[in-house]
């Protein structure tokens, strides 16, 4: 997941990645990510936030089995499906 953030004159903060971590806590998968934005333009009053999922486009990966064997994981993007998310302002304060 990440956010794309917009002033009220429709000009993109530039967002610069950070690091993510993942880990399964009660049988969920839980992200921790930090990242970063170039700081807003003065009277600057109001942002608009819109969080998207970054869906791959590659990849794949690897399963070990009890017995240590691994076996190649195919890459199924067509099971992937984008998510709609509503976007939200929030007020700068003067």
């Amino acid at each position: 997941m990440d956010f794309r953030m917009t002033d009220e004159n429709g000009k993109e903060i530039t967002s610069h990645s950070g690091p993510v971590t993942g880990k399964r806590h009660k049988g969920i998968m839980v992200f921790n990510g930090q990242n970063k934005f170039d700081p807003v333009s003065e009277g600057v009053k109001e942002l608009t936030i819109t969080p998207y999922l970054a869906l791959p486009t590659d990849g794949g990966g690897v399963e070990f089995d009890e017995n240590g064997e691994s076996k190649e994981l195919e890459f199924k993007g067509d099971s992937l499906q984008p998510v709609e998310f509503e976007s939200f302002k929030v007020k700068i304060p003067q």
